[in-house]
């Protein structure tokens, strides 16, 4: 029977219409499928094992297909192109095996979620140094200008100048402008311009000195013990100041202390003095630490010169004095100290008759005799009582044995900025001082006076600085 007529289906797009609904989006083309490697050389070995098919030979006719008694058909035994196809296998394997490795690489590969973190942080890390720089840049500029007015009144300035440089240098000093403020505001600067030569004169002199030389003009040292004395404590000064911008050795450091002992012949040379120098050589060079040495042990408001000289008058008054004052700052630490057995003489007479250098590290030594070389002693002591009170915590809970230990390695664990700020919350006045330097003198019985009051300082052997040692700084 004839088949039987099947019901017609409208299209689909059709009954989409008749609904009212938009027809479907065609499906997506299928990719084709993708072998592995061990299929895809499956295959290619598979093609290369089979016979060849018909192929076109060139015979310098018309091309044709070759039958069985036409040679131009070869046969598959005689194929040139096999070769050609197992290379071409070979290559293919070869590349889909490199595609798969790159990859496996790459998914291996881990990724760093927080890559745009970092970026920030780097390129915050960018912004917070060029605001440092642009800090740096304007303390410079600002330095500059102050020592520009400074300079030519040294000696006359007036008073609000004196307070601003101050309080300006209590704040800190950029490092590439402190050499230019200690030479200038200790008038180092003008003595170098007027007494040209004199440092290679001492130089020469102590160089000339024999081995058998006799007493100095007045007496009271020999030359060759004091060389030989500042040959021995150079070598074996401690040069911890490495990390300072500017380094020097050992030989400008004998050098300084030689030309100094020829120089005042009453002091010649004490131990301490070479730590000085070397904090000097940190930072200046070495005629200017030489001068710089001249200021400091023969003018006011400095006078280290009494805590060198034979009955070191000076040093006993800064001790009498640093006791004092910490019996009336700190009374419930100085009691504890009574009652261990320990004096405060045990440990601040390094820190006073060095001034920090011996034993300090560079940036804390360096904030101190900034302020300093402004203040005078009254700075020596508000930084031993910061100093004090940054460990009181510690020592009242020690015994003698372990305040002795804990005090020999304080020092190298001091911030600078952190210590020099508690300083100045200390209410230090300078009256405190002067009632003790003057209680000092009523108990000696003498009217010697001290580092920490006004006095006119002694004249140098040389006759070419005999003005230089009566002056007054106004700073």
């Amino acid at each position: 029977p004839p088949p039987l007529p099947q019901p017609s289906v409208p299209p689909q797009n059709d009954l989409c219409k008749e609904k009212g609904r938009l027809p479907p989006p065609p499906p997506p083309p299928r990719a084709p499928p993708q072998l592995a490697a061990s299929e895809l050389m499956h295959e290619l070995a598979k093609i290369a094992d089979s016979p060849d098919e018909e192929q076109f030979v060139d015979d310098g006719s018309e091309s044709k297909l070759g039958d069985e008694s036409d040679h131009s058909f070869v046969s598959s035994e005689e194929d040139v192109t096999l070769p050609r196809r197992a290379s071409l296998a070979s290559l293919s394997l070869e590349t889909v095996q490199e595609e798969d490795e790159e990859q496996a690489c790459m998914e291996t590969q881990p990724v760093d979620k927080h890559d745009s973190v970092a970026k920030d942080e780097v390129s915050k890390k960018d912004v917070n140094e060029l605001i440092t720089d642009k800090s740096s840049v304007k303390e410079e500029l600002k330095w500059k200008n102050i020592l520009d007015k400074v300079s030519p009144l040294i000696r006359t300035g007036p008073l609000f100048m004196q307070d601003k440089v101050k309080h300006d240098i209590r704040k800190g000093l950029p490092d590439s402008m402190r050499r230019r403020t200690w030479v200038v505001l200790t008038g180092v600067d003008r003595l170098m311009s007027e007494r040209k030569g004199v440092y290679q004169e001492m130089l020469r002199q102590a160089n000339s000195i024999s081995q058998t030389s006799g007493l100095t003009p007045n007496g009271k040292h020999t030359n060759r013990t004091v060389l030989n004395q500042i040959d021995k404590d150079t070598d074996r000064t401690s040069l911890k100041h490495s990390s300072s911008k500017r380094t020097f050795s050992r030989r400008e450091l004998r050098r300084v202390l030689r030309a100094y002992s020829q120089i005042d012949s009453d002091v010649g040379y004490c131990q301490g003095m070479n730590y000085i120098v070397a904090t000097f050589l940190s930072f200046v060079s070495e005629e200017e630490a030489f001068w710089l040495l001249v200021v400091v042990m023969n003018e006011e408001p400095y006078n280290l010169r009494d805590l060198f000289s034979e009955d070191m008058s000076g040093t006993h008054e800064i001790l009498y004095i640093a006791e004092k004052l910490m019996k009336q700052f700190f009374p419930k630490l100085s009691k504890h100290l009574e009652r261990e057995g320990v004096r405060s003489s045990m440990f601040v007479t390094q820190w006073l008759m060095t001034l920090y250098t011996s034993s300090f590290p560079l940036d804390f030594v360096s904030r101190v005799w900034d302020s300093f070389l402004v203040e005078g002693w009254k700075v020596v002591y508000r930084t031993m009582l910061g100093l004090i009170k940054h460990a009181e915590g510690t020592l009242l809970h020690l015994s003698f044995e372990h305040i002795l230990h804990y005090l020999s390695s304080f020092p190298g664990k001091v911030d600078g900025q952190t210590i020099m700020q508690e300083c100045l919350k200390i209410g230090l006045k300078t009256k405190h001082i002067q009632k003790h330097t003057e209680n000092w003198q009523r108990c000696s019985g003498t009217c010697s006076q001290g580092p920490s009051s006004p006095k006119k300082i002694c004249h140098l052997d040389s006759a070419t600085l005999s003005t230089c040692s009566t002056s007054t700084r106004g700073l």
